[in-house]
This record gives structure tokens, sequence and C-alpha cells, in this order.
């Protein structure tokens, strides 16, 4: 947000960029998601993966094993 502020205040790309430690190509990007969708441009993206391979009753079993182990540390 404060990259958009110094542009939004007259300071050029490159500046900005410069200025908070960011790829002045990035720079760009976060500027055509704030003029495209506005703040909901800027949130993080839900990302698609791949699925858990055990659900939550296997999680919780092995969370109980692994307490009960004793560990040479």
């Amino acid at each position: 947000m404060i990259l958009l502020n110094l542009v939004a205040s007259g300071m050029g790309v490159e500046e900005a960029s410069a200025l908070v430690g960011m790829k002045q190509r990035i720079a760009y990007l976060w500027i055509n998601r704030w003029i495209k969708k506005g703040y909901e441009g800027l949130l993080p993206k839900k990302r698609s993966g791949r699925p858990p391979k055990l659900d939550k009753e296997q999680k919780e079993e092995l969370r109980g094993i692994l307490n009960q182990k004793e560990y040479l540390n």
C-alpha cells in the first residue's frame, strides 16, 4: 500500500519501487491490480494444491502417537 500511496502522490514507479525495495515489474503488477480490482486485487489469491492425505481424525491420531514417543534429542 505504501507503494501505491507514493505513486498516487506523484512519485514515479521506478523511484517508489526502489524506495520500498520492490522490483519495478512487481510494482506495475500491483498498480494494475489496484486499478482493475481495487483493494480486493491486492489480497492473496486462494491457491489450490494437493489435497491432504490424512483426514482430521487421522491427523489427531498421528499427533497423539508422536506425543507419546520418546525421542533422543
